[in-house]
Order: C-alpha cells, then sequence, then structure tokens
C-alpha cells in the first residue's frame, strides 16, 4: 500500500499534468511550429514527394529525421492541425508522466520545469526523448534499450547518443547488436540521398553547421570530448547522463537541454545489470 506521502505526491503530479494538458489543448491552436514540420514532411511523403528540402514558414526550418518516421507522419496530415497538436502534446505529456511516476516532487519538478514547458510550446519531439531517457536509466532492459535504439534511428539527434551507449553497455549488449545499430543507421543515411544530405549539412536556418560556423572548432572538440568522458564516466555515476547528452549537441537550441534534467533522475546501482538468479538445484535425497 502507497505511503501517505507518496500519495500525495502522485496526486499533485496528476494535478499538474492536467493543469498543463489544459493549456496545451488551448495552446494548440497558436504555435505548433515544430510539430508543423513533421506534419508537412508526412504530407509530402503521402504525395509522394520527398519530404526532404522544402523551408516552412516562419523560421524556414527543413525536416531531416527518418523517411520512416515521415511516413509515420503521413496519417495525421489529413486531420485538423490544432486537433493533431493537441493530440501530440498530450500524448508527449502522459509519457513524460509516466516515466517519473514514483520519483515523488522530483518528477513534479522535472514536468513542470521551463525547459519542458517550452519544448511542449513549440511541439518538438525533445519530451518524448526525455521520457525515454528517463525510462533506460530507470528501468535498463533489453527490450527498454532495443526500444530506445530504435527511436534513435527513426529520429536521429546527438543528445540522445549517450544514453544509447550507456543503456548498451548496463544490458551487456553484444558487438553484433551494437554494430547492428551502427550499420543500420550508416546505412538509412546512405540509401536515402536525401536524407543523408539533411543530416551531414544541418542546412537550416538553426541547423549544426550554421551555428557551429561561428565556434573555434576546438571548443566543437573539446564539448564532444567532454560528452565522451561523461558518457564513459556515466558507467559509475548515471547522472552524468544528462550533461553528456547536452555537450553531444553543441548548437544553438532552447530545448536541447532539456536532457539536464536526466541528472536530476536517480539511475541503477553501478555496474552492469545482474544475471538471471539461476535456477536452484533439487536437493539430493
Amino acid at each position: 500500500m502507497p505511503r501517505p506521502s507518496r500519495r500525495v505526491d502522485n496526486r499533485l503530479l496528476a494535478l499538474v499534468c492536467a493543469v498543463l494538458a489544459v493549456a496545451a489543448v488551448a495552446y494548440s491552436a497558436w504555435d505548433s511550429v515544430d510539430l508543423a514540420v513533421y506534419v508537412e514532411a508526412g504530407r509530402r511523403f503521402a504525395a509522394g514527394l520527398s519530404p526532404y528540402g522544402f523551408a516552412l514558414p516562419p523560421i524556414g526550418a527543413l525536416f531531416r529525421y527518418s523517411p520512416v518516421f515521415a511516413a509515420g507522419m503521413a496519417p495525421l496530415s489529413g486531420l485538423p492541425f490544432p486537433f493533431v497538436a493537441a493530440g501530440w502534446r498530450l500524448v508527449e505529456l502522459g509519457l513524460l508522466a509516466l516515466s517519473v511516476r514514483g520519483l515523488g516532487w522530483l518528477g513534479v519538478a522535472i514536468v513542470v520545469n521551463p525547459l519542458v514547458v517550452l519544448d511542449l510550446s513549440v511541439a518538438n519531439v525533445g519530451t518524448l526523448f526525455l521520457a525515454a531517457m528517463i525510462v533506460v536509466v530507470r528501468w535498463p532492459s533489453a527490450r527498454t534499450v532495443t526500444a530506445y535504439a530504435l527511436l534513435v534511428l527513426l529520429i536521429p539527434k546527438p543528445t540522445l547518443l549517450p544514453v544509447l551507449a550507456w543503456g548498451l553497455w548496463r544490458v551487456r549488449a553484444s558487438w553484433l547488436s551494437v554494430a547492428g545499430v551502427g550499420v543500420a543507421g550508416l546505412a538509412m543515411v546512405l540509401l536515402v540521398p536525401d536524407f543523408g544530405h539533411a543530416i551531414l549539412t544541418g542546412d537550416r536556418i538553426f541547423g549544426m553547421v550554421q551555428n557551429l560556423a561561428f565556434v573555434p572548432a576546438w571548443v566543437v572538440a573539446l564539448l564532444l570530448a567532454s560528452s565522451v568522458a561523461l558518457t564513459v564516466a556515466s558507467v559509475r555515476r548515471p547522472r552524468l547522463l544528462g550533461p553528456a547528452s547536452v555537450l553531444a549537441a553543441p548548437y544553438y537550441f532552447s530545448y536541447s537541454l532539456v536532457p539536464l534534467l536526466l541528472a536530476l533522475v536517480p539511475g541503477p546501482e553501478a555496474g552492469p545489470a545482474a544475471e538471471l538468479p539461476a535456477a536452484p538445484t533439487p536437493a539430493a535425497g
């Protein structure tokens, strides 16, 4: 039976999510710039056009996720956009709430953090990724890490790689499994030229290349090296995955700071996941 304090925390989490849900639905008719890009990519895919290369106002953002993700957005492209935006925000908020359930006041603080609210306001995928990261760190298993790896392939972002590397290590993934993830990602980039171009050039108004053009190369190298170092150190301290995820994406996006909240989430005990206990041997008669 839950302790009284746990019941209070769960009720507060539910109340906070209800308030945010009402705000998300009310806001969905106004600003969903990132979701608009995903839906437009889905519309183009459904029409037999390339989901890449278009510049969507007001910021001229381009779609640069996998064609499979564009295909998944195709059915939504024919629905009224405010309804799609409301549903998108509610699903992301619900998944985040489920991922932090049981964390008490910490879970409430993560949900109401301005970084999450900002991400929900533009209907970006950052809240979905934060929920996925938290699930992997709290409940590392072959199933959760495999689902997370598929998510990384569908919507590749450098912020996701530290948690993916940690998760593969935590569940003692074989080198064959690790190589499979890498080969799948490389094949997707090489076999879909437009996707490869979008990933490797970052040619959108807030893309990686434009922002990094103003940063000295040694600074970028230092950030990436620091991300690798923190990822390795996260073997013993999973909380380091939050800063490592942010440093893996050294370009200006306000929602790229969302993974920092992962640093607040307590991880499992240090060391790889324990082996399943062996079946007891029958006592000698």
